[in-house]
C-alpha cells in the first residue's frame, strides 16, 4: 500500500491518498497471448496449445485468430491450459470477428483458491464445473471455507444457456462448439466478453451478523 499526501491547500490536516499497490500490480501482469488455427482437423488433434502452470495467481488474454492465408479448413480446436497451485486463475477468451469456426477447448484448475472467466460473446459449446474439496488459501480447513463458494453465471450467459446454446456438464460434446472444463474449490465467476462484470448485491448487517433491516428503517425513520 502506497500512501501518498494529499496537495490540495487549506487551513485543516492533510489526509493520506491511498494507492492499492497490488490491484495496480494485478493488471500490469495481465498478458496477452494469440492462437492461430491449424488446417490438420481432427476429434484427435488440436491446432494450437497454450499451457501455464504456476504456484501464483494467473491472469491472462488469449486472443483467438484468423487461420493463414493459405490454410483451408476444416480445423482443430485450440487447446488451452492454465493450472494454478497456489493461487487464483483469471483469464479472458476473445475470438475475432469472422472466425466464428475458430473452435477451442480450455481448462482451467486452480487447486486453492477462485476462478474468473471471460468467454467470447459468441460462445456456443458445453461448461463444465467441478468445485473440488481443497484448501482454501488462508484457511485453517477447506470445509469451512468451501461454505462461502459459489459458481456465478452472469445475466447474458444465463440467457443463452436457456435458449440451450451453452450446455452445462454434458455427456457429451462436438466438433463445431466450444468446450470449457473448470476445476476450483473456490468462487467461480464466468460472463461473456460483451457485458460488464456484475457488481454483488450488498448485504446490510449488524454486529450480530444478521441482516440489519432494522436499523435500516429506523435510520430512515420508516419505523417509530
Amino acid at each position: 500500500m502506497i500512501v501518498a499526501r494529499n496537495g490540495n491547500k487549506g487551513s485543516g490536516p492533510k489526509r493520506p491518498l491511498k494507492v492499492d499497490v497490488s490491484k495496480l500490480d494485478r493488471c500490469a501482469r495481465m498478458t496477452t497471448e494469440q492462437l492461430l488455427p491449424s488446417p490438420d482437423g481432427s476429434r484427435y488433434q488440436f491446432s494450437s496449445t497454450l499451457r501455464k502452470d504456476h504456484d501464483s495467481d494467473i491472469n491472462i488474454r488469449v486472443l483467438l485468430l484468423a487461420p493463414w492465408p493459405e490454410d483451408t479448413g476444416p480445423f482443430a480446436k485450440s487447446l488451452i491450459c492454465f493450472c494454478s497451485q497456489s493461487g487464483s486463475v483469471r483469464t479472458e477468451v476473445n475470438r475475432l470477428p469472422g472466425v466464428s469456426d475458430h473452435f477451442f477447448r480450455l481448462y482451467v484448475t486452480s487447486r486453492e483458491s477462485d476462478v474468473s472467466v471471460v468467454l467470447p460473446a459468441d460462445f456456443h459449446g458445453s461448461v463444465n464445473i467441478e468445485q473440488r474439496a481443497g484448501r482454501r488459501a488462508g484457511s485453517a480447513n477447506s470445509s469451512s471455507a468451501d461454505q462461502n463458494c459459489y459458481v456465478r453465471y452472469s445475466k447474458s450467459l444465463r440467457a443463452r444457456i436457456q435458449a440451450g446454446a451453452i450446455r452445462l456438464n454434458p455427456s457429451e460434446t462436438y466438433e463445431d462448439e466450444d468446450e470449457v472444463y473448470i476445476w476450483a474449490p473456490g468462487c467461480i465467476n464466468l460472463r461473456l466478453m460483451d457485458e460488464s462484470p456484475e457488481s454483488p448485491r450488498p448485504v446490510w448487517r449488524v454486529a450480530d451478523g444478521r441482516r440489519g433491516i432494522g436499523s435500516l428503517k429506523r435510520i430512515f425513520r420508516l419505523t417509530p
